[in-house]
Order: structure tokens, then sequence, then C-alpha cells
């Protein structure tokens, strides 16, 4: 079984001191507590025969805490030809997970001959192999941006400066580490804006996405480290004159290191990538086919593969990672008066397949998550300051395989869910 409760709640404010600055401040606290009772392959046994499949029960209760403030003042100015719009942020963020994992070894399974309905072990009174941890993580990070323009060129500058804190504790062990990792990020693009509609563009910039995590303890337990990456995109955008349609292409070339996947071994837990290569392309749409109605489509091709890793998949597609996406979504908004507005949506998606297992061995074969395609739809209602919706995802109902890394989960079923939201 798979059980998830989550809360979250948030503060946008804005204030305009005058016609040049604004300030803003967006917080929001949020909890995450998870039940997954799954059982997993752990490849044939013994490997030469491939019929026996040694399985592994396991318990996971994982909950998150984290708190979130991002504090902005943002200033419009000129300087000469030049036309600034400058944005200063200091901004930090408070995550504490607590994660309990209980191991069991499972009855095999002939792939063959299935037998269903073996008695399973009862967890956690039955685990043989119990981790717990508890991870403190704090970020600070101060940034600024710049976004300049002269004529028809406009240059986009920013740097980032981030400082993050780790403290792991094993309950088990009653281990403790700590972690300090620090980085300065940038952006930069330049794009020019054609009279005709056209606007290339060219972009650079690196990232830095401290993880949370522990490798298993048969790997030794260590906090994961931060994720880091770097990319260089080349695009053009086109809106014709006087119209809210808009067309985008990009290519773009993606290196990040450090990317967390399910470990193949122990699919409880995740392991960490050396480096992740990814070259791609991504077409974008957006049409107002007439009033009220927009049309949006995209499409992705990717060629990702591993360049630097432990283990033996260099040179292979990273798990779970699509080569081929696209989406089409149709929106339509009708003024009943002038407080009263309805608005309905529709759309496809389609994800290409992935790869569950990347790194095989004598037990572990490379195996392929096939492809889906799903519906989606919404329905809502503008009421002065006041909006209900109502979104269905997965209008189907299909069965659909999510992830497939050492264990298989499915995508959620017909979900549909209300949101009520108040704009001051």
């Amino acid at each position: 079984h798979y059980r998830k409760s989550q809360y979250s709640i948030g503060t946008l404010l804005e204030h305009r001191l005058n016609q040049a600055w604004t300030l803003r401040q967006n917080t929001r606290a949020a909890y995450l507590e998870v039940d997954y009772n799954s059982i997993y392959a752990t490849g044939f046994s013994p490997a030469t025969q491939q019929r026996q499949v040694a399985r592994v029960a396991s318990l996971a209760r994982p909950t998150y805490h984290s708190f979130a403030v991002d504090n902005q003042a943002e200033a419009r100015f000129v300087t000469g030809p030049l036309q600034h719009t400058a944005l200063f942020g200091l901004d930090a963020r408070l995550l504490h997970a607590n994660t309990r994992t209980y191991v069991a070894a499972a009855s095999r399974l002939d792939v063959y001959a299935p037998v269903y309905g073996q008695d399973l072990p009862t967890l956690p009174r039955g685990a043989t192999s119990v981790t717990a941890t508890n991870q403190m993580q704090q970020q600070l990070g101060l940034y600024a941006q710049d976004q300049i323009r002269l004529d028809n060129w406009i240059l986009t500058l920013n740097g980032r400066q981030d400082w993050a804190d780790t403290g792991t504790t094993n309950t088990v062990t009653r281990t403790n580490s700590t972690q300090r990792d620090t980085a300065f990020t940038g952006r930069a693009a330049l794009l020019h804006a054609f009279e005709s509609g056209i606007s290339p563009y060219v972009a650079y910039s690196t990232s830095f996405l401290p993880a949370i995590g522990t490798y298993a303890p048969a790997r030794g337990g260590g906090a994961f480290q931060p994720t880091t990456g770097e990319q260089v995109e080349l695009g053009v955008k086109y809106q014709p004159p006087g119209s809210n349609s808009l067309v985008g292409a990009a290519i773009y070339d993606l290196t990040q290191q450090n990317v967390s996947t399910t470990d193949p071994v122990n699919a409880s837990y995740s392991i960490q990538t050396g480096e992740v290569r990814v070259r791609g392309a991504e077409l974008e749409a957006k049409a107002n086919l007439f009033p009220g109605f927009n049309l949006l489509a995209a499409f992705t091709a990717q060629d990702a593969e591993v360049t630097k890793s432990t283990t033996n998949n260099i040179g292979r597609r990273p798990a779970a990672v699509p080569s081929h996406m696209a989406s089409l979504w149709g929106d339509y908004s009708y003024a009943v008066t002038e407080d009263l507005t309805l608005g309905f949506g529709a759309g496809i998606r389609y994800i290409g397949n992935t790869l569950g297992n990347n790194a095989p061995s004598a037990g572990n074969p490379i195996y392929h998550v096939p492809s889906a395609t799903i519906v989606d739809a919404v329905a809502r209602a503008d009421w002065k300051q006041w909006r209900l919706a109502v979104n269905a995802n997965n209008l189907g109902n299909d069965r659909i395989v999510q992830t497939c890394q050492g264990t298989c989960s499915y995508a959620p079923g017909r979900t549909v869910y209300a949101t009520l939201a108040y704009r001051w």
C-alpha cells in the first residue's frame, strides 16, 4: 500500500512603495507523511537459472517538515539609454526529514509458475533490518538580478550565493555527521526582439540544489551531496505583431552532477549518479484562436546519457528519463456577467518509455517502462475575488506504470480535487 498525507499553507504579500520600488514576501510551511509498504525483486536466484526471483519486503515511513521565506525588492529605473528592472532578494529554507525503514526477506517467486498469496513478513514487527535517520537542513540564499533593455536588446544577468548546512543522525547506531556546502551560481541571457515579432536568444546558467536523503546502510549510509548543473540554451520566439499567440523553439545542453535515482539493489533508498548529460530540443506554441479560447502545445525530444558513474551504466540513458514528451491543452473562458466568468479546459499528455534499470547485472537485466497517454480536464468559476476550480487528472482511470526501478509503482488513477481561492 501507499498512503500520503500532505498539508501546506503560504502567503504572498506585495507592497508598491512608488513607481520605482516594489517589496514582496512569500512564505510557505508544509508537512508530508508517507506510509509505503512494498515488495521488490532483488534479482534472480540463482542468477544463472533466471527462474526464481528473490524478494524483499519493505516498509518506509518518512515524514517531512519544511518552512521557506523569500524576501524581494524590485526596482525600475533608467540610466542614460538603458532601462533597468533590478531584483534583490534574500531567502531561507528549513527542512526536517525523519525516515524509518523496515526490511525483511520475503518468499521467492517462480516467474514461470507464480504462486500468489504467500505469507509475507509482518512489518515493522518482523523486520530483520531497521534504519532510522533524522536530517535537519538549513539553507540561506542571497541573490540579485538586473534585466537591462537597450532599444530591442534585452540582457539579463543574475547571481546567487547559497549556504547550506545538513546534519544527519542515525538513531539506530547513534552516529552523527554534519555537512556544509556553499556555491555561487548565475545566469546570463541575451535576446534581440525584431520588429517582425521574431526574438532569438541565447542563455547560459549554473545551478545548485542541496539534496536531502542518505544512502542505504550497505552503501555506508552517508548523506547526499548537492545536485549541481550547467546549461547552455539557444532558441527563438515568435509573436505576430498585434497577436497574443506565441511560438518558441529551443535546443539545450544540460549537464548535472549528483542526480538522485532509486537504488537498483535496495528500492527503499536512493543513490546519486556521478554525472548526467542531456541534449534536447523543445517546441512550444500558444495560440489565441478566438476570444476566450487558448490552445497550448508542447513537444520535447531529448538524448540523455550517464557520463560518469561508479556502476556499469555509463553511456546509457538515466533511469526514469523519457526520450520524448508531448502535450496539448485547450482552455475556454466565457464572461457570464461583469462579476462572473466560467472556464473549461481539457488536454492530453504523452510520456515516452523509460528505462527501469540501466545498470544490468547477472540477476537484473535491462528493462523498459512503457509509454503512457493521459487525459486531464478542469472546470472553474471566477466571481469577483473568488475562484472555484475542479481539476480531474487521468480521466480514463488508466493503469499506468509510473516508475519501475527495483520496485514498480502505478501512477494515481482518476483523481478529482477542488480548490477555493480568494485574492485580495
